[in-house]
């Protein structure tokens, strides 16, 4: 039996190489990202006539406690609490 010496070897790793013309192909691919808003997800966004009215009156409050002219009726706030806590 006769054993050859060891000859050039090709010290290139077969997964580096992978690696390399998988690298090569993703630079050659410009992807680019791309958002699309639904008609239904554009009307959500929409501030409904509720917000509105609820905005006008957060801001009328904010006005009246600014003035100090907000007067808070303690009989009403007591039964509030008194019908949450009774549930």
């Amino acid at each position: 039996m006769n054993i050859n010496p060891f000859g050039p070897v090709n010290h290139t790793n077969p997964y580096q190489k992978q690696a390399e013309t998988h690298k090569s192909a993703q630079a050659s691919e410009k992807k680019h990202d791309k958002v699309e808003i639904s008609e239904a997800a554009k009307e959500l966004q929409k501030k409904s006539s509720v917000e509105l009215e609820r905005e006008e009156k957060i801001q009328a409050l904010k006005e009246k406690v600014e003035a100090g002219e907000y007067q808070v009726d303690s009989h009403a706030v007591a039964k509030k609490f008194y019908e949450y806590w009774s549930k």
